[in-house]
């Protein structure tokens, strides 16, 4: 059984749930309000007669009554003071019956009295009423009964059932065509769903599904999407990161395979031309090696793969360590290379050495790189809470803004025709922000074209947090 029938199912046992009892009140409200009705006007017939003039009332109302007996669906009983038979329009057996009650003792002693338990053989009969009949002193001369039939009840709730059982048969029919309906615009969208999905389990990142309105339905079907143009985007950076990877691959093997074809069949003219191609080709197999290493530390730093071992560290010496490395190349392009501390004394942060001074010398390569001569790059670390902030700043070229949101990406460059050799793969500050992330911190840039840019990133200070991981 599919989800709409099931749906529709569960609507309309909902629907008789609801109805099925509604009915039976509905019935029962019915015969109770016939009831009432009949009882009303017995007990008013009741008051009415006896209330005649008082001369000669029991010949009046035996005169009354047997007129009423030829044309009324009452029953009447007159009885006399000493509780013998005026008149009565009931079998010999009913009267009998009736004349045994202690009730009608009471009436003839002066009590109003009335019943619905019908006498031995008249069981349609379903309520009576009883007066005492008083003289003109208050003196009790009989005792007069009203019986009400309750076949015009029967008939009115049989007819009233008959209707009800018809509205109720046409509303099932028309509750099962709306429900039916509903059932069916409510699936719908899930059905889609479920082709979309399974569009998307084939690698058919384009199907989407059309979301309507804002509840539950409508969140789902924009989760859907959201993970479908998620899919899409990340399948085509993977053909964008293998065409890159394929690239890169290509051009140190290019170069290694075609001057090693020169040397292998002795092209070359003299030992210095010789020495220049075995240069080449060192050259190349280090970019190669770089390249294969910039990728395994992408591959770890964006998932499990790489091994960050958190300790209490002092950052004042991975800066410097940093400093060191790059302080030669800085003073090679003419770069004031400058560290700036915010608080005297040691910082120690929770973070992985290793990996921290790999972040700071990514960073100041960059910097360094497109920095002018006799521009300036600093290192700027200061406590900021509970964590360490630390800003990379340089004087170069800076960053257009529509790059801006780009610089993290894997082979993403700023300068597309910047020469690959020397311009780098595109790796570096992806493996930076996922050290970083690695530590818990955060990572930004901002910058401005022609006046430098500066990297922001932070770690946790080892005095917030109460264990290491």
């Amino acid at each position: 059984m599919n989800i709409r029938y099931k749906v529709m199912l569960m609507q309309f046992a909902i629907f008789l749930a609801v109805l099925i009892p509604l009915t039976l009140l509905v019935d029962q409200q019915v015969r109770d309000l016939y009831m009432e009705h009949l009882i009303d006007e017995l007990n008013e017939e009741s008051d009415k007669l006896s209330q005649l003039p008082d001369d000669d009332r029991q010949h009046h109302l035996q005169s009354i009554i047997q007129s009423l007996s030829e044309v009324s669906i009452r029953d009447y009983l007159l009885l006399d003071a000493d509780g013998q038979v005026v008149i009565s329009t009931l079998s010999s057996l009913t009267t009998q019956d009736l004349l045994g009650r202690e009730m009608v003792q009471n009436v003839l002693r002066g009590a109003v009295g009335n019943s619905r338990q019908a006498p031995s053989g008249q069981e349609e009969l379903f309520y009576f009423t009883a007066r005492p009949i008083h003289g003109t002193a208050g003196e009790i001369h009989g005792a007069l009964l009203l019986f009400a039939s309750m076949e015009p009840v029967h008939a009115a709730v049989d007819k009233f059932r008959v209707m009800i059982t018809t509205l109720s048969a046409g509303a099932l029919v028309l509750a099962g065509w709306l429900l039916y309906t509903m059932a069916g615009q409510m699936v719908a969208p899930l059905l889609k769903m479920k082709d979309v999905t399974r569009s998307l389990a084939n690698r058919n990142y384009e199907a989407r599904v059309v979301a309507s309105g804002e509840d539950e339905v409508g969140q789902l079907a924009q989760s859907i999407n959201e993970l479908a143009s998620r899919l899409q985007h990340h399948e085509e950076q993977q053909q964008e990161f293998l065409a890159d990877v394929t690239h890169e691959l290509r051009t140190p093997l290019s170069y290694i395979q075609g001057y090693s074809q020169v040397l292998a069949e002795n092209w070359v003219q003299d030992e210095a031309e010789r020495q220049k191609y075995l240069a080449l080709i060192v050259r190349e197999s280090q970019r190669l090696q770089r390249l294969v290493s910039e990728l395994t530390d992408l591959s770890g730093a964006q998932g499990e793969g790489m091994k960050v071992v958190l300790i209490r560290t002092d950052f004042q010496k991975v800066v410097r360590e940093a400093y060191a490395k790059l302080v030669p190349a800085a003073q090679e392009k003419g770069i004031e290379l400058r560290i700036e501390r915010g608080q005297q004394g040691a910082l120690f942060v929770i973070g992985d050495p290793d990996r921290l001074e790999q972040v700071l010398f990514n960073l100041l390569t960059n910097a360094i790189q497109y920095t002018p001569q006799g521009g300036l790059v600093r290192v700027q670390y200061e406590a900021d809470g509970d964590d360490l902030r630390v800003r990379v700043q340089d004087t170069g070229i800076g960053i257009p803004a529509r790059d801006l949101p780009h610089v993290f990406d894997r082979f993403y460059r700023v300068d597309k025709s910047r020469n690959r050799a020397n311009g780098g793969m595109g790796l570096g500050l992806s493996i930076v922000k996922g050290i970083i992330d690695r530590h818990g911190g955060q990572i930004w840039v901002g910058s401005e074209a022609g006046k430098g840019t500066s990297f922001f990133f932070t770690v946790p200070l080892a005095s917030s947090r109460s264990s290491v991981e």
